[in-house]
């Protein structure tokens, strides 16, 4: 099996040129693509829409390529598309592809390895908190454990998407009365994930 990475520069949030690009020369296949991580235009906030006229194009045209639906697209291929292209930054995107067949006999040498999970769907209330530190740390091991790596220590980069799930004023109100307020936002949604990395690679303790 073997893993390839290309870089492609985007002209606009909508522009999957590149792409489709390395679909007609042949250079990857549609069912091969297992991640695509970008960079659109936009404030990088709440009210950046970019990413959603992204994924409204990269879903579109899997579901067309791959016949299924553009659920199940997301279902099968991780997007992890940040907004924001200020100062020396440049509107890009990353694609992964892993094809061939797996091999069970162990490689002479360490090369690039790629994996990818999903953890189940969060609370709002887990956010934050001890249920998203592990789950992530299970969702990870789990991939670690898939590559078949001689020791956690050839992990090298782990890429997340915090779960940031929305809740109402009044879910808000509530938790916060009861003393134990919401915690679902992108910063303590970042360091759980990260946290949840750190337990899976034995880098910290659960405890």
């Amino acid at each position: 099996m073997q893993v390839r990475a290309y870089k492609l520069r985007t002209s606009g949030p909508s522009d999957i040129s590149g792409l489709v690009d390395l679909f007609d020369r042949k250079q990857i296949r549609a069912e091969d693509v297992i991640c695509i991580i970008g960079k659109t235009e936009g404030n990088g906030g709440r009210n950046d829409f970019t990413r959603d006229l992204a994924m409204t194009v990269f879903e579109d045209l899997f579901s067309r390529l791959l016949k299924i639906s553009r659920e199940e697209v997301t279902e099968r291929i991780i997007f992890s598309l940040s907004g924001g292209t200020e100062g020396v930054v440049s509107p890009h995107i990353v694609v992964f592809a892993r094809e061939g067949t797996e091999s069970f006999e162990a490689a002479s040498e360490k090369r690039l390895a790629l994996g990818i999970g999903f953890t189940r769907e969060f609370a709002p209330e887990e956010i934050g908190r001890l249920a998203q530190v592990e789950e992530t740390a299970r969702v990870i091991s789990d991939v670690v454990r898939s590559l078949k790596v001689d020791s956690p220590s050839d992990i090298h980069f782990v890429q997340m998407k915090g779960a940031i799930p929305s809740y109402t004023w009044e879910e808000g109100e509530a938790a916060r009365l009861s003393g134990n307020p919401m915690r679902s936002d992108m910063i303590y949604s970042r360091g759980a994930s990260a946290l949840g990395a750190a337990v899976a690679l034995g880098e910290v303790a659960i405890e």
